[in-house]
């Protein structure tokens, strides 16, 4: 038996230390190459099985997390990793502060699209994937979101007593998973997907196993301050995206909110996550008024999938 695979069966097995992860999951992620995607029909549905696998040895906690703000703006999309999840003040973070304390509903609306999400990133091994078979048998880094990742806690920590707790992301005792996607109102939905009763991965066969440890992508690489821009590298993206460093042309709307208004919630700015206040971002060279772009409610379950599926579109 390997090092590695025996390792990591010897490390397997605490509930105990991956409840107190899923409990106090916060971190970073990086986009890369190496990550699956599910394969979908022209309606959006699709289905695929999948399991969860543990992070290489010595690293421990089988997943990433981190915030990361997706939405669109006057002129395009803004899509980055937020610095809160190190703990810092983000500039989108203290704009939709000072958008929030206008009180202006349809104002408020927007700063609930432009909010950050919390996205998981695990290692996968996939068992079938009918839309793409050549990603059968092999392992792959995985982005998934709150929804998938409350099955997983329920698995580890079961609603209702009768049911048997299990870590699913155990080699030998984890589960497959039934990843079901279902297009409801535009947007991808995943309330069908299910995990199957514990089973050994590959039939516990010691030599299949080994060659998927050697596939494990390491997960601290996305936990490390480098993997974020910098705060001034994201304020100037934010003020392209939303048109303050050049003339945004727009007409005004329902909203009557100007440019003003928005940066007057307070000379000083407006607290922002660590409760400082933080300097007012610059002042738009357009004197039109300013309304929030139309983005598309979405829900909280595949509100980030969405935003990236379309960007990804355009």
């Amino acid at each position: 038996m390997s090092s590695q695979l025996h390792s990591l069966l010897k490390a397997s097995g605490s509930l105990d230390k991956l409840r107190s992860a899923v409990q106090a999951s916060s971190s970073n992620f990086k986009e890369d190459e190496g990550f699956w995607k599910m394969s979908t029909d022209k309606a959006g549905n699709g289905t695929a099985i999948i399991r969860f696998l543990p992070a290489p040895p010595p690293e421990t906690i089988p997943f990433a997390t981190f915030f990361r703000h997706a939405f669109n703006g006057p002129n395009g999309w803004y899509i980055e990793l937020s610095r809160t999840t190190l703990g810092e003040n983000d500039p989108v973070g203290e704009f939709n502060t000072r958008l929030w304390n206008t009180k202006v509903d349809t104002v408020q609306d927007q700063v609930r699209k432009q909010a950050r999400k919390l996205t998981y990133v695990s290692n996968i091994y996939v068992v079938s994937d009918k839309g793409n078979p050549t990603n059968e048998g092999k392992v792959f880094l995985f982005r998934y979101g709150k929804k998938i990742f409350e099955k997983i806690q329920k698995a580890i920590t079961p609603e209702f007593a009768e049911d048997f707790p299990f870590d699913p992301f155990h080699l030998l005792e984890g589960a497959n998973f039934r990843l079901r996607q279902k297009k409801q109102a535009g947007f991808p939905n995943y309330d069908d997907s299910v995990f199957e009763a514990p089973s050994k991965l590959l039939k516990g066969d010691e030599t299949a196993l080994t060659t998927v440890v050697a596939q494990l992508r390491s997960l601290t690489e996305f936990v490390l301050p480098d993997a974020f821009k910098s705060y001034e590298e994201l304020k100037k993206k934010l003020d392209r995206v939303m048109g303050f460093d050049t003339a945004v042309h727009m007409s005004a709307g329902s909203a009557g909110v100007t440019v003003d208004s928005v940066r007057s919630g307070g000379s000083s700015g407006a607290a922002g996550a660590s409760g400082t206040f933080e300097p007012e971002p610059p002042r738009p060279t357009s004197a039109r008024a300013w309304v929030p772009p139309v983005v598309a409610t979405l829900d909280d379950e595949s509100d980030e999938d969405a935003r990236l599926a379309k960007f990804e579109e355009d």
